[in-house]
């Protein structure tokens, strides 16, 4: 008799496993516990998993499905995010990795923050399609702002990149108010290019993009 579809997907992801170097590098950076989840195949941390500053430049090979807390891989030298957890229930942190050109393989849900600052970033596309926190994607390469997720009105999107002339970059680091001041100058004045904010419209009110 033919196994349903869903069973066999089931039964080989449930048949994965990990080398011993892939156990190794779990233990050395999870904060809490972590488990193959049988129904995925994922690798799932009930707590955080921090492999923050130590050189890296990839997963091992681990794929990651759910993780209950934190997750930070900032701070090394990752060339992809292929791996990372679909699911995160606190903050992502994949900034610092200078090598970073794409947000391909981000997870898919993040709970609160999600920080890709000071990277090469070129575009958002592959961003997470909702955050429940702060988008941080500062001191990046960013041309546009298309693929941006949608995060609370009340949080901040932060985007010091390439988008705006010079005064509107110096007013922000002054305050909130000399920020919008030089930001509405600028859009009167047509330097800047009002498609540009276009993605942020719908969800994010002006006074609270801050970099």
């Amino acid at each position: 008799m033919l196994k349903k579809f869903h069973q066999f997907i089931s039964e080989q992801a449930s048949t994965q496993t990990l080398s011993p170097a892939q156990e190794s590098f779990l233990n050395k950076y999870t904060e809490g516990s972590w488990s193959i989840n049988p129904q995925t195949g994922l690798v799932d941390v009930n707590g955080d998993f921090s492999c923050w500053g130590d050189g890296i430049t990839d997963f091992r090979g681990i794929r990651f499905g759910r993780v209950s807390g934190n997750f930070d891989c900032s701070h090394n030298d990752f060339t992809s995010l292929e791996g990372a957890p679909e699911f995160v229930g606190k903050d992502f942190f994949c900034g610092k990795n200078k090598p970073l050109t794409s947000l391909k393989y981000s997870p898919k849900f993040i709970g609160k923050d999600f920080n890709c600052y000071d990277s090469k970033l070129a575009s958002l596309e592959g961003a997470p399609e909702n955050v429940g926190g702060d988008f941080n994607c500062s001191w990046n390469k960013l041309v546009s702002l298309e693929g941006a997720p949608k995060i609370k009105k009340q949080k901040k999107f932060l985007f010091n990149n390439n988008l705006f002339p010079d005064d509107v970059l110096k007013a922000s680091l002054k305050s909130p108010k000399e920020y919008s001041k030089a930001l509405l100058k600028a859009l009167k004045e047509n330097r800047i290019n009002i498609t540009m904010l276009t993605p942020l419209i719908p969800y994010i009110d002006l006074e609270w993009i801050d970099v």
